[in-house]
């Protein structure tokens, strides 16, 4: 068994929680806990260790069912439909899911992964000032969008001062190979992986800007009867990324296995990883609106949306 059963509760999740869950729906727990995941995830590592089994079991649940996802917005609708009741997200798949009315609560975060704004090897791009006018390629409706907005507005320069390309992490190292962009903003363990296979240079990363956040995500209705199972699930969450932190070479070699990536950019990925998880705090909600607010600007949310409209629950 890798992860340790000591309890890890970080910044009072677990009072607030256990309070949430006294004021209603106290005694209601259901039989079966639907957990949506995707394989380069903590989530990934808590399936394998059934560590939600074990903890839920005492509470009546019967049965942990895990449903894989390869992405995050498809995630997002299966949990608004109510054919889950859990999973983890990028912050802006919440986002825009929020945007066109998707019904759920932010539960849980986590800081996300690091990015990296590359060019080929080679390139005379040195400067987030000279991609004015540049093909840049990032995966829509992704954390990438967010972090290109960033990146932009630290150079002065507008969304508009630039050429997208909405292309996968997949398709997008291949056009970065081929030159039919001049620019690839994306997250770890693919921004690793360029760096060390394509021996990609990046010219700006999320350590120059304020990064963005994961979000661990339920279906309301059932945050609203089942307090109690959700409350001690997340309590789990943080377990599992507190081991993850003390034991990155395991988790690199886990993640690696479940997603076929080459370990070494892996072990680079996870060694420069936030590992920590916790509440939705007041300035974690900032800073999800100020995303959303950026977002609107653009044109990549249709509507405004207040992120702490669906915040379960709302931290100090």
């Amino acid at each position: 068994m890798l992860i340790s059963r000591r309890s890890v509760v970080v910044g009072g999740l677990g009072l607030l929680c256990a309070g949430f869950a006294q004021r209603s729906y106290a005694q209601a727990m259901p039989t079966d806990f639907r957990v949506g995941y995707q394989k380069a995830g903590l989530l990934s590592v808590a399936k394998k260790e059934a560590v939600f089994e074990r903890r839920l079991k005492p509470l009546g649940i019967e049965a942990v069912k895990w449903s894989e996802f390869e992405l995050g917005p498809p995630m997002m609708d299966a949990i608004s439909a109510g054919a889950i009741d859990f999973g983890w997200v990028g912050d802006v798949p919440a986002i825009v899911a929020q945007s066109v009315g998707a019904k759920f609560f932010y539960t849980a975060c986590m800081p996300a992964s690091e990015h990296g704004m590359l060019v080929p090897e080679g390139s005379a791009i040195s400067s987030l000032a000279e991609i004015k006018g540049k093909k840049v390629a990032f995966a829509r409706g992704t954390s990438a969008q967010s972090v290109l907005l960033k990146l932009l507005a630290r150079a002065g320069l507008a969304y508009g001062d630039i050429v997208p390309v909405f292309l996968s992490p997949t398709d997008a190292s291949a056009a970065l190979s081929r030159g039919d962009v001049d620019v690839w903003v994306v997250h770890d363990p693919y921004f690793a992986l360029a760096e060390r296979v394509q021996r990609a240079h990046a010219i700006a990363t999320t350590m120059d800007i304020v990064n963005g956040n994961s979000v661990y995500v339920a279906n309301p209705e059932f945050a609203r009867k089942y307090p109690k199972t959700l409350a001690a699930a997340i309590d789990e969450v943080i377990n599992v990324t507190a081991w993850a932190a003390q034991n990155r070479d395991k988790f690199a070699e886990a993640t690696s296995a479940a997603i076929g990536m080459d370990v070494d950019a892996v072990r680079v990925a996870i060694g420069r990883s936030d590992l920590t998880a916790g509440p939705v705090t007041r300035a974690i909600v900032d800073q999800l609106q100020e995303t959303a607010d950026a977002f609107l600007k653009v044109g990549f949310i249709p509507q405004p949306i207040v992120v702490r409209d669906a915040v379960w629950p709302l931290a100090g």
